[in-house]
């Protein structure tokens, strides 16, 4: 960036800033519209694709440097002053505006002073008065941002207070408010406060930051003197509604900064909590686990088996069933003729129990189940034999969906109580002010 700005020779002294601003007074057709010559927001031609760079991309701008030369010195300085006059200089001279005020604005504030010498370069180059004094406003706006009041105030005397001419009368106020605002900054620095004076000048400077468009600093600044003058910070507004008109956007970012890092806090927690909720309440159904225990006191064809079935570890009944002869799948017929099986155990006389805690579609482990039974009533001289059936599956499935179901609606509503409902000290201070 240094090596480009250099091409561009800075002044060695200042022009004559009064004559400039006389030279400015009254000049221009109206206040109440923009003369084409000095419309600084309409883009020249040819730069439409490098007109918005983004703040601090340096490389960006990099190609203005080219057609600032150009605009500047077409046949050299002295060729360029020489030149006719009429509608092809005045465009020249507000291309070569623009594109100075566009590298000012895309520079941070510590480097924007790279922007002066094409500044003053651009302001010896004008021959319209108005294009001048616009310069000079430029220039000052570049020692505002870098800090350097005084220099700013040097060069806004290059402008003439309330100018004929919109364009540059624009220009006069925004130099004005920025320079008031950086004036501010100064007069409220990092210095030691009185209690008493602390809460009103804090909200100065906060204000300040923020018409300077530093937004960031302004949240920065705010956040102390909302965590101790909270309960005064509504009143201290109203009594200065205008000159602290700024902290209310403060307020409000800082409001919207404090709901979005809530929103995923709540979510989760939510998520968590209606989550075990509906996972206690399908796994009591879904997650029973049913141990079945065959057992035969003497070799024989009979044997009893036990049922124990269990939630979440705990056993919540205990059933005995006599004279086992077998056990068999049992089919189930369900909506459109969807299939399920369960295990049923068979007694000598022929009576069926079903331990299976839901049915299942896997078939072949129900078969599985069933010959585990049927093999140990075979063998005569087993003495026991043990297995649980779970439905794991089921299980899983059916958490999933009760958890969408139930948590979607829930997430949906969270959102809508945030949005409605301030959250923070920020919120509490813009609330106390609407009820004013």
């Amino acid at each position: 960036m240094g090596c480009r700005c250099g091409a561009v020779t800075p002044l060695e002294a200042r022009p004559d800033l009064e004559a400039v601003a006389a030279a400015a007074r009254g000049a221009g057709p109206t206040r109440n519209a923009v003369s084409a010559a000095h419309d600084l927001a309409r883009i020249p031609s040819g730069l439409e694709k490098l007109a918005f760079p983004a703040f601090g991309e340096l490389s960006a701008i990099e190609p203005l440097f080219a057609e600032l030369r150009a605009a500047l010195q077409p046949q050299g300085t002295e060729g360029y002053r020489r030149a006719a006059g009429g509608a092809e200089q005045a465009e020249r001279e507000r291309r070569a505006l623009w594109i100075a005020r566009l590298i000012a604005a895309v520079l941070p504030a510590e480097r924007v002073l790279a922007a002066r010498p094409i500044a003053e370069q651009v302001l010896e180059s004008c021959r319209d008065p108005v294009n001048r004094a616009l310069a000079c406003c430029l220039l000052t706006r570049i020692a505002t941002r870098a800090g350097d009041v005084d220099a700013a105030h040097a060069w806004l005397s290059g402008c003439p207070e309330a100018p004929e001419e919109l364009a540059l009368d624009s220009a006069w106020r925004e130099c004005r408010v920025f320079l008031f605002a950086h004036l501010v900054l100064q007069t409220v620095d990092e210095r030691p406060l009185a209690p008493a004076n602390e809460l009103a000048l804090g909200l100065a400077r906060v204000a300040a930051l923020e018409r300077s468009g530093e937004a960031r600093q302004a949240s920065e600044h705010l956040m102390p003197l909302l965590d101790v003058f909270e309960l005064d910070m509504a009143d201290a507004l109203r009594r200065e509604p205008e000159a602290l008109a700024p902290v209310r956007q403060t307020l409000t970012r800082r409001m919207a900064e404090v709901r979005r890092r809530a929103m995923p806090k709540l979510w989760l927690y939510g998520l968590g909590v209606v989550s075990a909720l509906i996972f206690g309440v399908v796994a009591s159904y879904y997650g029973r686990v049913v141990k079945v225990t065959c057992t035969r006191d003497a070799p024989g064809p009979s044997c009893e088996c036990s049922i124990e079935t269990s939630v979440w570890g705990q056993v919540t009944s205990t059933d005995l069933e006599r004279n086992i002869r077998g056990a068999k799948r049992r089919l189930h017929v369900g909506n459109k003729n969807k299939k399920s099986y369960s295990l049923a155990l068979v007694t000598s006389a022929g009576a069926e129990r079903v331990v299976s805690p839901v049915p299942t579609s896997d078939q072949e482990q129900v078969d599985v189940d069933a010959a585990r039974v049927n093999d140990f009533v075979r063998n005569e001289s087993a003495r026991q034999m043990s297995f649980a059936l779970t439905n794991d599956g089921s299980l899983l499935v059916a958490a999933v969906l009760f958890t969408l179901v139930f948590v979607l609606p829930f997430i949906a509503v969270a959102r809508f109580v945030i949005g409605r409902r301030p959250r923070g000290a920020a919120a509490r201070v813009l609330t106390a002010l609407e009820r004013s």
